[in-house]
């Protein structure tokens, strides 16, 4: 029996119409699931490392992978191209700007057929690890802090 989903979480365009959406058991799930709309296609974040920060998703022919702060193109026998880059304070993720690293992608826009649907996968993957943050730091708080907020 599938598990429930139990988070979600969706962009919407200046009209209100859906524009992406993630789904995944829970915020701390090591499998989600992208959706765009308009036109329709499903993503499947995944996260594949073992002892870093790392997650891959395939975008039409190709596999992208997020490690650390910074997204790239996977290239086999080549080296990964660096495509977006985030900055991140330390031991925490709380993304505020993202940049997208055109000159690098603009090297592969004849094998892109919906460049814009890559780009919003590339910001609904850093949301995602978002909300995991934000989840892992809220159930590991120290019971004093929650006293300290309250002094704010």
């Amino acid at each position: 029996m599938p598990c429930p989903v139990r988070i979600g979480l969706q962009i919407h365009s200046p009209k209100h119409s859906p524009v992406a959406s993630a789904t995944a058991p829970s915020a701390t799930s090591k499998h989600k699931t992208l959706e765009l709309y308009n036109p329709s296609k499903v993503v499947e974040l995944r996260y594949t490392g073992t002892l870093t920060f790392q997650w891959s998703f395939k975008w039409e022919t190709h596999e992208f992978e997020w490690k650390c702060e910074e997204c790239f193109i996977i290239r086999k026998p080549d080296p990964p191209v660096l495509v977006a880059v985030t900055k991140e304070p330390p031991g925490r993720i709380r993304t505020s700007s993202v940049q997208i690293l055109d000159y690098n992608l603009n090297r592969y826009v004849p094998w892109f057929e919906d460049r814009k649907g890559l780009e919003i996968v590339i910001l609904m993957a850093l949301m995602t690890f978002q909300d995991a943050s934000d989840t892992y730091h809220e159930h590991n708080r120290d019971p004093i802090d929650l006293y300290d907020d309250a002094r704010r």
